[in-house]
């Protein structure tokens, strides 16, 4: 019964705390510098072309990606998230494809899975995958 008591009190604080505040919020939060269509995008949970990849995924939430990093800046060898997440501050040549699964993007009863691809730092393209 005290564990059970012990795990409500520690939701009732979260609640009260605020941090169950979904991702795309607490990601507006830290960019004051976001227009209101990305700003309206992102808390809709939906990606639009123009974003970045860091703004999609606080639109998307989780995703797969594939990514053939720019080797001028890159070289052979890179970490994969790093050339993603810097893509907003030092765009490059590399091209990025990041597949997300969600209801939001096409307000659909089922999730839908789509593939955003990026380049020079931007998305270019929002396409539904086939099944």
């Amino acid at each position: 019964m005290r564990a059970f008591i012990s795990i409500v009190a520690i939701a009732f604080a979260v609640v009260l705390t605020g941090c169950h505040k979904p991702e795309s919020e607490r990601y507006i939060a830290t960019r004051t510098d976001l227009d209101p269509k990305t700003k309206e995008a992102i808390l809709k949970h939906r990606i639009i072309l123009g974003m970045y990849p860091d703004e999609a995924a606080a639109a998307g939430g989780e995703f797969f990606y594939e990514v053939h990093a720019d080797k001028t800046r890159w070289g052979e060898t890179y970490d994969p998230w790093e050339v993603i997440f810097s893509e907003r501050t030092h765009p490059d040549n590399s091209e990025l494809k990041l597949t997300f699964h969600t209801r939001t993007q096409f307000d659909t009863i089922l999730p839908v899975a789509f593939t955003v691809v990026f380049t020079n730092g931007t998305a270019v393209s929002i396409t539904k995958n086939s099944k």
